[in-house]
């Protein structure tokens, strides 16, 4: 009898288990922020290079204004004050994709590209080209946390990816597309976009940067990724203060 009543009691406790699972809510996750703007800045693209992230900036997506072509091109100018030779870059809108405009400057001998974001007028690219020499990364000046992979598995693979051409890339070193597509293994490893797919999708935009031209040299090119999405909103201090991850407490695992 003792036993029988042991038994049942047994049975009651595995079923009372059973259905506390099924009703008991999930662990609490960090809420979701607004979207974000990350840049990702990648080099050792070409050749038996290893491929290595060089800058993470995030920011918030600001308010969408839609601006004016005129303000666009204003906002463009504006990203290289204080840089050599930037009265004399004649900015042209070279390509438009999704919310993404690419300005270019003829390099002779000191030219630039530019990438904005039509909604609000953001650069969120800049670099000087060089012939026969070697310019530099303007925007974004700085990364706004370190370039950490995190364990385990990769992120989801994003809901569309897409480039922009390059004039100074040649296909046969591999065509824009390829090029953002060769680097996504590297940036899926990264905590960042494993935050992303905990927020929902995530979209991906491609940039071949080559900052010397006439004698281009591939293995200086830098892939440089633009990746829009919502992250964990224990990300935004982060973007907004420029906080170290040291100081980040719960960062994603």
């Amino acid at each position: 009898m003792f036993r029988r009543n042991a038994m049942c009691a047994c049975v009651w406790s595995l079923a009372w288990v059973a259905l506390w699972l099924a009703v008991a809510p999930e662990p609490a996750r960090g809420q979701c922020s607004n979207e974000v703007t990350a840049v990702m800045l990648v080099s050792g693209i070409y050749g038996d290079a290893v491929a290595q992230i060089e800058l993470v900036h995030v920011s918030p997506l600001t308010m969408r204004t839609a601006p004016t072509d005129a303000e666009l091109l204003s906002a463009v100018k504006a990203a290289y004050v204080g840089v050599p030779y930037s009265e004399h870059f004649l900015h042209r809108l070279q390509s438009t994709l999704g919310n993404y405009s690419l300005y270019f400057a003829q390099p002779s001998d000191f030219g630039a590209v530019t990438i904005i974001d039509r909604r609000t007028a953001e650069v969120v690219f800049a670099g000087t080209i060089v012939w026969m020499g070697l310019g530099h990364v303007v925007v974004p000046s700085s990364p706004t946390h370190s370039n950490r992979l995190g364990p385990g598995p990769p992120a989801d693979p994003p809901a569309g990816v897409t480039a922009l051409p390059s004039l100074f890339w040649y296909v046969s070193w591999g065509t824009s597309m390829a090029m953002a597509q060769a680097v996504l293994p590297l940036a899926v490893q990264t905590d960042l976009l494993r935050s992303m797919v905990d927020c929902g999708d995530y979209w991906v935009v491609g940039y071949t940067y080559t900052p010397t031209v006439g004698g281009t040299d591939p293995s200086v090119a830098m892939e440089v990724l633009i990746i829009n999405g919502s992250v964990r909103e224990d990300w935004i201090p982060v973007a907004v203060e420029e906080r170290s991850w040291g100081g980040v407490k719960t960062l994603y695992r």
